[in-house]
């Protein structure tokens, strides 16, 4: 287990060469913040102008991370460049912003997210391996930001992975949560959200994708949004705007509506996006699966 930790520190490392990296080293099965200082190896906390955040299990246990609403006047969690006006998130020192939340780590923000940057020619990543609850347990009328604000510039990419899960206002409790899915529907920023197979996203509030904003989902790749908006979903298929991933074996999307599905505690009825294999994908999976039944006979 601690090869597996150490392999995913390092791979976190050599893809941003050049940039500082803060290192979640917080607790293990309980909530930690991230406001406080001595969660944080690395190159230090993310006050000190880190450019990518790595977030990972120390233990078999979860690492969870949390983002309150306390103690800051704006309760936002910026992930991107920002300017004096944005006192509060992650500030960057070069160009681009990379978010790593490897697998068994949990990171909960209870703030309006913002996944974009408002400096020209600047990029943040999200890269989500565990699960990233942003708007959790929330309030009304928050959501997450992809390149979506009348600030954002960026070119703005959030990652699903497989086993990757992202639950947008989904998780948690709150009387009056929310949370919105918006795709550069604000602003002159390019936004995409990439659902690969196996990865999964819950959204609690609806979502809009602008005209610089896409989605692709990998087959099997999957989201799940309260409520049926086929209508929206057929609409934005057409336009484009919601798309096959361009990888082999993916040939494109089906979407539906399941009156009985329910997301964390919203009212039941779910409209559900998924990613299509080609045929011969179908069937060398259902090979691979006869094999291993006969194997384990």
């Amino acid at each position: 287990m601690k090869k597996f930790l150490c392999l995913c520190v390092v791979l976190a490392l050599t893809g941003s060469a050049g940039a500082a990296t803060a290192i979640w080293n917080g607790p293990t099965g309980s909530a930690g913040d991230w406001a406080v200082g001595s969660n944080w190896g690395g190159s230090g906390t993310p006050a000190s102008g880190n450019d990518t955040y790595t977030f990972r299990a120390a233990s078999t246990a979860q690492s969870i991370i949390t983002v309150s609403t306390t103690g800051n006047a704006a309760l936002r969690f910026f992930i991107g460049q920002t300017n004096s006006t944005i006192p509060n998130g992650v500030t960057a020192t070069s160009s681009d912003v990379l978010l790593t939340i490897n697998a068994g780590a949990d990171l909960r923000s209870g703030r309006d997210t913002m996944a974009y940057s408002i400096k020209t020619g600047s990029k943040s990543v999200i890269d989500i391996y565990g699960t990233f609850n942003p708007c959790f347990a929330s309030s009304a009328g928050l959501a997450l930001n992809v390149a979506s604000g009348t600030g954002a510039v960026s070119t703005d990419v959030v990652h699903v992975r497989g086993g990757g899960m992202l639950n947008v206002g989904t998780a948690g409790t709150g009387a009056t949560q929310s949370g919105t899915l918006n795709i550069a529907a604000v602003g002159s920023g390019t936004g995409t959200v990439n659902i690969y197979s196996n990865g999964i996203a819950n959204v609690r509030t609806g979502y809009a994708i602008g005209a610089n904003g896409k989605l692709y989902l990998e087959n099997t790749g999957k989201i799940w949004i309260v409520g049926n908006v086929t209508g929206a979903v057929s609409a934005d298929v057409l336009a484009g705007k919601i798309a096959p991933m361009a990888l082999p074996g993916t040939t494109g999307v089906a979407y539906g509506y399941d009156p009985t599905k329910v997301l964390g505690n919203a009212a039941a009825g779910a409209t559900w996006v998924v990613g299509v294999p080609e045929p011969a994908t179908v069937v060398l999976l259902g090979l691979g699966s006869l094999l291993f039944y006969r194997k384990r006979r």
